[in-house]
C-alpha cells in the first residue's frame, strides 16, 4: 500500500523507504512520473499556500525544465518544446494568473506523459468544446488532478464549501476548470 504523504511503500516484510539523496530529500527527478508522485513531492516540499499548489516551484525542482512567460497570440495558452537537453514551458504572459497556472500544469503534463512522443506541443484550447484530442484530454485531466486534488476538493466540500467560485479561488484556478473537476468527481452543480 502506497502512502503519498510519507512516501512509504508497504511490502510483505514491512516498510521500504525510497532511497534518498545525501541531503535526505527524495530524488525528485526520479519521481516526476505521475500525478500522485507529483502530489507527494508537493506535500513533502510544502509547496501549498492553503490548497493552492505553487506549480511554478514544483516545475523548478526539475533541472531539465525551464519556464518562460512570453507574448503569444491570445489564442495560444502555452507551449512545451525541447531546447537541446532542456525542455522549455512557454506561458502566455497576457493571460490571467489562473489561466497561466493551468497552462503550467498542462504543459507539465505533456512533459511527464508525452515528451517521448514529440519535440514540441502548442496548446490553444483547454476546456472549450469537444475538439480536444486524446493527448490534450490527457494533459487537461492530469492538470486538473494536480491543481485540484480529489482529497482536497472533497475535504472543502465536506467542510461546507458549496460554491464553485469559492472552490476555484481556493485552488487558484478558473471557475471553468473547477466546474470540470467537481463534475468529474461526481458532484452535482446547479445549471
Amino acid at each position: 500500500m502506497e502512502m503519498l504523504g510519507s512516501m512509504e511503500i508497504m511490502g510483505v516484510r514491512g516498510v521500504r523507504r525510497p532511497k534518498s539523496s545525501p541531503a535526505g530529500d527524495l530524488d525528485v527527478n526520479l519521481l516526476f512520473t505521475s500525478v500522485d508522485s507529483l502530489l507527494g513531492i508537493a506535500s513533502q516540499k510544502e509547496l501549498y499556500d492553503g490548497d493552492s499548489l505553487d506549480i511554478l516551484k514544483l516545475i523548478e525542482l526539475r533541472d531539465d525544465l525551464r519556464v518562460e512567460f512570453v507574448s503569444l497570440d491570445s489564442a495560444i495558452s502555452g507551449k512545451l518544446s525541447r531546447d537541446g537537453d532542456k525542455w522549455v514551458i512557454s506561458v502566455n504572459k497576457g493571460h490571467s494568473r489562473n489561466r497561466q497556472r493551468f497552462t503550467l500544469a498542462h504543459e507539465l503534463a505533456h512533459y511527464v506523459l508525452h515528451k517521448s512522443e514529440k519535440e514540441s506541443f502548442t496548446d490553444t484550447v483547454f476546456f472549450r468544446g469537444m475538439s480536444v484530442n486524446n493527448i490534450e484530454y490527457a494533459a487537461n485531466d492530469f492538470a486538473a488532478k494536480l491543481l485540484m486534488p480529489e482529497d482536497r476538493v472533497r475535504r472543502l466540500v465536506r467542510e461546507g464549501v458549496a460554491s464553485v467560485e469559492t472552490l476555484a479561488e481556493s485552488f487558484g484556478v478558473s471557475v471553468a476548470a473547477m466546474l470540470y473537476r467537481v463534475k468529474q468527481l461526481g458532484f452535482r452543480t446547479k445549471a
